[in-house]
């Protein structure tokens, strides 16, 4: 990714780019601001003294969209919930790329979703015509999500007891379409750069280390094989 001078990045995803969107929508419930448990041992945690909180996120520090911020060169605070002038974190935590009525669960938000809530916001830009266009020109758009997606889709793949392969590869067509549905959008609305991120190996998470052992010899291929996927019809 280049770091040429953008005038503002906007962010559609999920847990992994969501900086306070839940936490505000919950009315400061979830996710809880303080944790408590054990470590992979069974040991107890004190996670205060370790200084390891929420902070309204989904981790105990700053979101990917907040670090692509510096990445990217833009500065100020430009991944605020909402504000659009230096841009908008439109991320919601369980968020989906698409909606998954059809494979049994649907989706309570989704990349379309967040992607009209911008095409409405921008609507409100200052400016005439020509100002507001070249304000979105050289903006910077980021959609980093599907993860959600594929754990829907793992589940409704595994509804039998097996693994039905015709539904994840159904899933991940859904999917697809779904990113490029958005990239359209955006592109049609005049946001000049659209960073369209790839999916990380779903072995790289632990929760799914019960998944990989179900499904035995050549699960983590299995596991790793959806997001690979994924990223090919990406690029």
């Amino acid at each position: 990714m280049n770091t040429q001078d953008y005038s503002a990045f906007f962010v559609f995803g999920d847990s992994l780019s969501d900086n306070g969107a839940i936490f505000a929508l919950t009315g400061g419930t979830f996710p809880p601001t303080a944790l408590s448990g054990t470590d992979l041992a069974g040991n107890p945690v004190d996670f205060a003294a370790r200084d390891i909180q929420f902070n309204q996120r989904f981790t105990n520090d700053l979101v990917y969209a907040e670090i692509a911020v510096d990445a990217m060169g833009i500065g100020g605070d430009n991944s605020t919930f909402y504000d659009d002038q230096s841009g908008s974190n439109f991320a919601v935590g369980g968020a989906r790329a698409s909606d998954l009525s059809a494979f049994g669960s649907p989706s309570a938000n989704t990349l379309a979703d967040q992607v009209g809530v911008f095409s409405q916001a921008i609507q409100g830009l200052p400016g005439s015509d020509e100002e507001r266009q070249a304000f979105l020109a050289n903006s910077a758009a980021s959609v980093f999500m599907g993860l959600n997606d594929l754990n829907a889709i793992g589940g409704a793949a595994l509804a039998t007891g097996t693994l039905d392969l015709s539904v994840i590869q159904a899933g991940v067509g859904t999917l697809l379409a779904q990113y490029g549905a958005a990239a359209q959008t955006l592109a049609g609305t005049g946001v000049g750069t659209i960073v369209l991120n790839l999916l990380p190996p779903g072995s790289f998470f632990p929760a799914n280390d019960a998944l990989i052992a179900f499904l035995g010899e050549g699960g983590r291929e299995v596991i790793d094989s959806v997001p690979a996927s994924v990223n090919a019809g990406i690029q």
